[in-house]
């Protein structure tokens, strides 16, 4: 990932630094695990555990002559040890997943970690920036039209509930994930019994794996990187609401613009929703990352490396792509600004229109054919916007309503309070504990 969109913590989980330490970790583990067990001895595996780690360049430059970095990574280790026995229990017995597999799923915990507390952050954010809107009332709209009345408040439960699934469903996968194979080249224990895998997994905190190949089934990767994309996806629409409610002409909402901020290089007069015009756009990348993952899915037999290439790049930029898109809408959701006076003027505009609804359900009510009162709303609510009028006055000069026995006062009275599209926000925001 480049480093525009690169946070250092998230991106220290993926170094090749970070990787290396955790291959180490199992190494080091699988030897507790058999020295617990009696089968090596305990100093064979203190000594591994109190040498010198190892150094990426080292590495590398062993990678370039052999081309595998996974025996890079055991020739570089074992270089560092005079003692053959110890030299010969490095390794012994394990394949190369079964390293890099509980490895990589440690990576995926901690990164998914960083992800959850990004989450949350926001998810106070949202919260308290809904109680504090709870009552300040903007058009709702469907189809790009105003259709009736509601909350910032509740949208922005809306966006907190989109969250919460997201954070529950990346819960899940990591639950799903968070297993520990170490099998063999083929899944058969064949030279180490299962319950060593039983031991390291108890060390790590993990479960064992019910059943292997060579390899974890890569399902498990792809509810990983599927769980990314929902919350990408769910970044983006709150990112594109923020982006619609911004529209000049509109003008109800608008993300954070900085004292020095510029918008436009040519028109100095814009403020551009970079933030969430960017936020759309990465959530793309990172569905693009879960629809590769689902091409890498299935593997030869027991295992082939078709897989490995693409995981490479997916896991990295996924996790450290969705760290920052979280920063980023934190940052937009926490200066978020809101511009009542607009959102009056809208709803001015619509001439009362956005409650032709409860006019069809008042008409109705005092039994006007359900045809005739559409017909009669509808034409009235066109005619209403065009000559810039209020819909009870059409409607009141409509030859169709004259002939009914029906108070224009009553109607105006019964239709055109808000309290009544708006009766049960306070029950909506209960359920949020609010």
């Amino acid at each position: 990932m480049i480093d525009r969109y690169t946070r250092g913590e998230m991106e220290d989980i993926w170094k090749d630094e970070s990787k290396y330490t955790r291959w180490l970790l199992i190494e080091r583990v699988a030897l507790q695990a058999k020295a617990s067990l009696g089968i090596i001895p305990e100093e064979i595996a203190f000594a591994i555990s109190a040498k010198p780690e190892f150094t990426v360049e080292r590495i590398e430059e062993i990678d370039t002559e052999i081309e595998h970095d996974m025996n890079a990574f055991i020739m570089a280790v074992q270089e560092q040890e005079t003692d053959p026995k110890v030299i010969g229990e490095f390794h012994k017995g394990l394949t190369s997943y079964d390293v890099e597999e509980p490895a990589m799923v440690l990576q995926i915990k901690e990164a998914a970690s960083i992800i959850q507390e990004d989450i949350e952050d926001i998810m106070d954010i949202l919260k308290r920036q809904a109680e504090t809107h709870r009552w300040t009332v903007m058009p709702f709209r469907t189809h790009g039209q105003i259709a009736e009345l509601g909350t910032l408040g509740i949208k922005l439960l809306r966006w907190y509930d989109l969250l919460e699934k997201g954070s529950l469903s990346l819960k899940e996968a990591e639950e799903d994930i968070s297993v520990c194979k170490l099998s063999g080249a083929v899944g058969t224990y064949s030279v180490l019994a299962p319950q060593i895998e039983e031991k390291v997994a108890e060390i790590l905190g993990l479960k064992p794996a019910r059943i292997t190949s060579q390899i974890l089934p890569r399902t498990l990767h792809l509810k990983i990187v599927n769980a990314l994309a929902e919350i990408a996806s769910d970044i983006e629409q709150i990112a594109l609401e923020i982006r619609l409610h911004s529209q000049s002409g509109i003008e109800e909402l608008r993300e954070p613009f900085k004292e020095k901020q510029k918008g436009s290089s040519a028109m100095p007069h814009k403020k551009n929703p970079i933030f969430s015009e960017r936020l759309c756009g990465l959530a793309v990348v990172i569905r693009g990352y879960a629809d590769m993952m689902k091409n890498i899915t299935a593997t030869w037999n027991e295992r082939d490396i078709s897989h490995s290439g693409p995981e490479r790049i997916i896991f990295p930029d996924a996790f450290i792509l969705l760290d920052y898109m979280l920063s980023k809408l934190a940052y937009v959701l926490d200066g978020l600004q809101v511009f009542p006076e607009n959102i009056q003027e809208n709803i001015d505009r619509t001439y009362g229109t956005l409650f032709s609804q409860q006019i069809k359900v008042f008409l109705i009510g005092k039994g006007v054919n359900p045809e005739i009162t559409y017909r009669l709303v509808q034409e009235s609510s066109f005619k209403a916007v065009k000559e810039k009028r209020h819909i009870s006055d059409v409607i009141q000069e409509s030859l169709v309503f004259r002939d009914l026995d029906i108070s224009i006062e009553d109607l105006r009275a019964s239709c055109f309070d808000p309290r009544n599209q708006l009766k049960h926000v306070d029950e909506i925001f209960a359920r949020f504990g609010l």
